[in-house]
């Protein structure tokens, strides 16, 4: 099976280590995984180095960088075709959603890492 794993950014933190760690165990089960960093330079990255690991290099105060970002976003998915995309965090959940409508990846998996993610949103159904 092909993964695509999409975080926020590779930063110290547990969501970002949890990221990392799936992946190594998805590489493990003889699965193609790539990893998709939105934020910054990676501090953490998966040990195999079977991941195909992509860094958009997003910077919120540059709207430039965004629109390079999704460009190459939309060309890595393209290119690997995954069956299932895992995205963490909000920004990640929010692009992997919005994109899906142009991409139309399989399945789609929104892990949301900390417990306000989403607060305000109660009255958006997913249903």
């Amino acid at each position: 099976m092909k993964i695509t794993l999409v975080s926020t950014q590779l930063g110290m933190g547990g969501a970002e280590n949890l990221v990392c760690n799936l992946a190594d165990q998805f590489i493990a089960k003889d699965h193609e995984v790539q990893l998709i960093s939105l934020l910054g330079e990676p501090v953490v990255l998966p040990n195999s180095t079977a991941v195909r690991v992509h860094n958009l290099r997003i910077d919120k105060r540059k709207p430039s960088t965004w629109v390079t970002g999704l460009i190459y976003f939309i060309q890595v998915i393209r290119s690997f075709r995954p069956d299932v995309v895992h995205a963490h965090s909000f920004h990640s959940i929010v692009m992997t959603r919005l994109l899906r409508l142009l991409l139309r990846y399989p399945k789609l998996i929104s892990t949301g890492h900390h417990q306000r993610e989403g607060e305000g949103m109660e009255g958006f159904s997913t249903g």
